[in-house]
C-alpha cells in the first residue's frame, strides 16, 4: 500500500519532468519562448503552453500549402488531355493479342468502347468532329468478329448517321452497311433497306438510293413487299410514274 501511494504521486512528476523537458527542447529548436511552470500545476495546462507555438506554425504551413495549391490549380485549368474520339484501329496480331483467344470479348469491348467514344469524361463530342473513315474501318472490324450480330449496324445506322455533316459522313455509313449486307442477303437485308432510307433522306441522293433500292429487290429471301417495292418508290419521287407502275405490277 505504501509503495503504490508513493508510486502515485511520483508518476506524475515524472511526466511532469518529460514534459518541461521537451518543451526546453522546443524552444531551442524552433525559437520559441522557454517555458517556466511549477511541478504541481496540472499536466494538461503544460501540455497546452507546449503546443501554442506549433499551433501557429502548423496554420502558417496550412495556409500556403492552400495558396499554392489554388495558385496550381489556376494555371492548369486551361489545360485538357488530349483525349481523342475514335480510337485507333488496331491491327489483326494485336485484336488476337488482345482478345486473349477470345474474339466475342474482345468484340463487345471493342463495341462498347467505339459506342461512348468522345463522350467519356464529361465530354459531349458532335458528330461532325468523328473520322468516319476511321469509323467506317472500326465497323468492318467488328464485323470481322462477329458477322451475325445486329450490335455494330444499329450503332452506325443509327446512331452515327445523324451527323451534323451528312453529305461528307453518311456516305460512310451507306457503304459499310451495303458491305454487311453482303456478307449474308437472306438475313441482312433490313440494313439494306436502311441503306435506301439514308441516301434518300439523310444524302437526298435519288441515283444511289435507286441503286441500293434495285440490289434490295433482287435478295433471294422472303422479305415484305415493301422491301421489294422500294425502287417504285424512288422512281415515284424522280417522277417516272411509268417504271413505278412496273415495279408494282411486276411484283
Amino acid at each position: 500500500m505504501i509503495l503504490r501511494a508513493a508510486n502515485s504521486r511520483t508518476r506524475p512528476h515524472i511526466l511532469l519532468r518529460l514534459v518541461a523537458y521537451a518543451g526546453s527542447l522546443r524552444s531551442r529548436t524552433i525559437g520559441c519562448a522557454p517555458l517556466r511552470f511549477s511541478e504541481s500545476r496540472h499536466i494538461r495546462s503544460v501540455a497546452a503552453n507546449v503546443m501554442t507555438c506549433p499551433k501557429n506554425l502548423i496554420l502558417a504551413g496550412f495556409l500556403v500549402f492552400l495558396a499554392l495549391n489554388m495558385a496550381l490549380w489556376f494555371h492548369l485549368r486551361p489545360m485538357r488531355p488530349n483525349l481523342g474520339i475514335v480510337p485507333s484501329l488496331p491491327t489483326q496480331n494485336m485484336v488476337k493479342l488482345l482478345s486473349f483467344g477470345d474474339p466475342e470479348l474482345y468484340f463487345r469491348m471493342a463495341a462498347f468502347r467505339l459506342q461512348n467514344a468522345g463522350d467519356t469524361f464529361g465530354r459531349a463530342t458532335p458528330y461532325r468532329d468523328y473520322d468516319y473513315v476511321l469509323l467506317e474501318k472500326w465497323f468492318l472490324l467488328l464485323d470481322d468478329l462477329d458477322a451475325v450480330s445486329d450490335a455494330t449496324p444499329s450503332m452506325a445506322g443509327y446512331l452515327f448517321s445523324q451527323s451534323q455533316e451528312p453529305k461528307r459522313d453518311v456516305p460512310h455509313i451507306i457503304s459499310y452497311l451495303e458491305q454487311h449486307y453482303d456478307r449474308n442477303p437472306t438475313k441482312k437485308w433490313w440494313w439494306m433497306s436502311h441503306s435506301v432510307y439514308l441516301a434518300n433522306a439523310r444524302l437526298h441522293d435519288k441515283q444511289l438510293a435507286l441503286r441500293l433500292a434495285y440490289k434490295l429487290g433482287t435478295t433471294d429471301a422472303e422479305i415484305p413487299l415493301w422491301a421489294r417495292q422500294m425502287p417504285a418508290f424512288i422512281h415515284e419521287q424522280l417522277g417516272e410514274k411509268e417504271q413505278a407502275l412496273a415495279i408494282i405490277r411486276n411484283i
